[in-house]
């Protein structure tokens, strides 16, 4: 097989199952924002991954399933009033991230307060390597000292900007 750059990528072997891939677990979406975790898990899934886990507010259930790649486990989770992810849920979470490979926390989760509390909880405490994007940045604006040394973060100018509290210009220009 031969991707867009042209270098040749393994073949997998055949004696192998989802599990030899390892398992992704995506903390995304919230009200108005679902199509976010959605193109989340599906590119987790064409990754190459053996296996996606999307946790959303339970709300949403009926919308994400029907939009996931087949192959995506959809996980309704407590919600806030606004139909975010609630801090209700850190214990579920924290417990189904044990048997995650990794975690991606962010896209589409808001900037809902007990949101933004239950991720920088999730960052400081689950002992996994962590994928952080989009709201999962906003919540670390000023709390970068709860980062461990297994996360990569994917910031557009606009959220390193808020991480580092620098202006977007500072950003672009160095």
């Amino acid at each position: 097989m031969v991707n867009p750059t042209g270098r040749v990528l393994s073949q997998r072997k055949l004696n192998t199952n989802k599990s030899d891939y390892g398992h992704i677990f995506v903390l995304a979406a919230s009200r108005g924002l679902s199509g976010a975790g959605v193109l989340c898990a599906n590119a987790a899934m064409r990754s190459g991954a053996g296996s996606v886990t999307l946790g959303i507010p339970g709300s949403l259930y009926p919308i994400v399933a029907k939009r996931v790649f087949l192959e995506v486990m959809a996980k309704p989770l407590p919600e806030t009033g606004q139909k975010t992810l609630s801090c209700r849920g850190y214990r579920k979470i924290f417990d189904f991230s044990q048997k995650a490979s990794v975690l991606a926390v962010g896209p589409g989760l808001s900037r809902n307060p007990s949101t933004q509390r239950l991720i920088r909880k999730i960052v400081s405490h689950v002992n996994r390597p962590l994928v952080i994007d989009a709201d999962g940045l906003n919540a670390l604006a000023g709390y970068l000292d709860i980062l461990p040394g297994n996360a990569i973060l994917t910031p557009h100018p606009g959220e390193f900007s808020r991480l580092i509290g620098r202006p977007v210009e500072y950003i672009q220009k160095n």
